[in-house]
């Protein structure tokens, strides 16, 4: 029996070494009772995963699919080299990302044409028959955690869509999640040593962010004035000179 993982969807991973093996031979086999218990266990912690990427319901339904349909069809990929939760979770992750490209490419072609697409990645194609994929079609994500129905966390949330993608991605690992340095280098295919410089950086980014809608709000405002991308290297260099990478504390995971 799998760790239920859809208690909530952003508990902290276990980092020991996932039972999973047995089950996930099953689901290879075609073992309908193995394929299910694997949907049931990851579904939501993908969603959540998505939600917090994409900010959008809809899409992160679609993305949470999608995720799912390629966690089954490529169980054969799984060579055990990392915890399957941490394959999951790359997958996941990867779906996303490759969603906000494609966004970005799309909102870029068709600005200042008038024209529009409301289709999100994945929707209406054919779903691949075979392995349990079938089983994906009917099931949506259950309601959002209680957690993000917050006006605190739903303003972390809004703080997450003005930090870069690559920021976002790893706050969310990180401290939502809260993924090990380790898990989260073979989540994003990058070495150790980047992931924390990196983590560093998103959380000035994003702490610089939450200062300005605090004071915006203080103001009688409660807009973000701008959007803050990622900051200059040397910049962040310079403030993290007086202490470890990491050192800055992001309000993600003081208050998630």
């Amino acid at each position: 029996m799998t760790k239920d993982r859809n208690a909530n969807p952003d508990t902290p991973y276990d980092s020991a070494n996932d039972a999973d093996a047995a089950l996930v031979a099953q689901a290879r086999s075609g073992d309908q009772g193995a394929i299910t218990e694997i949907l049931e266990s990851f579904q939501r912690r993908v969603f959540g995963i998505c939600y917090r990427m994409v900010s959008h319901y809809d899409d992160a339904a679609d993305l949470t699919q999608e995720a799912l349909i390629k966690v089954l069809t490529n169980l054969d990929r799984f060579d055990g080299r990392a915890a399957f939760s941490t394959w999951v979770v790359r997958i996941a992750m990867n779906v996303s990302l490759s969603h906000l490209r494609k966004e970005k490419r799309r909102r870029a072609t068709f600005v200042g044409s008038g024209r529009g697409d409301s289709g999100a990645a994945g929707r209406n194609k054919a779903f691949p028959d075979g392995n349990g994929a079938e089983n994906v079609r009917n099931r949506e994500p259950g309601e959002v955690s209680s957690v993000e129905q917050g006006e605190e966390t739903e303003q972390l949330n809004v703080c997450l869509t003005k930090i870069s993608d690559e920021y976002r991605a790893l706050l969310i690992l990180r401290d939502i999640q809260g993924l090990e340095y380790r898990q989260i280098a073979e989540v994003l295919a990058i070495p150790i040593g980047t992931v924390k410089s990196r983590i560093f950086r998103a959380r000035l980014a994003f702490r610089k962010v939450y200062e300005q809608m605090e004071l915006n709000a203080a103001r009688g405002n409660g807009v973000v004035a701008t959007t803050v991308e990622d900051l200059p290297l040397g910049e962040a260099e310079r403030v993290g000179e007086a202490g470890e990478v990491g050192e800055v504390v992001s309000p993600v995971a003081e208050q998630d």
